[in-house]
């Protein structure tokens, strides 16, 4: 046999396996705690300098606006939103917003009240 030498039964081998499994369980749920996995492969810590939590969020918009008039209309508007264009395609415009947030369940109605903002900019923009 092959491994004569480092020979251990199945349910050795199972107890090894699920000791392993739970080790690295318990290192993503430090790191995911610690950071936020956005994407699938970029981490960035969840706080910002103030204190204030951070959630990305993306808006796309139909590309018939141009991006310059939805950035200057954002930024008049809401100077403190931190916005920037994340990409372009031919028919749309991908606009990153980080959220500032205190309480995880303001989350929801921020993620709202920023996309009808950019929904008010895309229309008030389009005239």
């Amino acid at each position: 046999m092959f491994f004569s030498a480092f020979q251990i039964s199945q349910h050795e081998l199972n107890k090894k396996m699920d000791e392993i499994n739970l080790a690295f369980d318990n290192a993503y749920w430090k790191v995911r705690s610690a950071s936020y996995v956005y994407g699938n492969q970029i981490f960035f810590d969840l706080k910002d300098k103030d204190g204030f939590y951070l959630y990305p969020l993306s808006v796309t918009l139909n590309s018939d606006v141009q991006a310059e008039k939805i950035l200057s209309y954002v930024n008049k508007i809401k100077p403190d939103l931190n916005v920037y264009l994340s990409g372009k395609n031919g028919s749309t415009n991908v606009f990153s917003i980080m959220i500032k947030y205190k309480n995880i369940e303001e989350i929801p109605d921020l993620i709202n009240k920023v996309n009808l903002f950019f929904d008010e900019a895309y229309t008030s923009e389009k005239v």
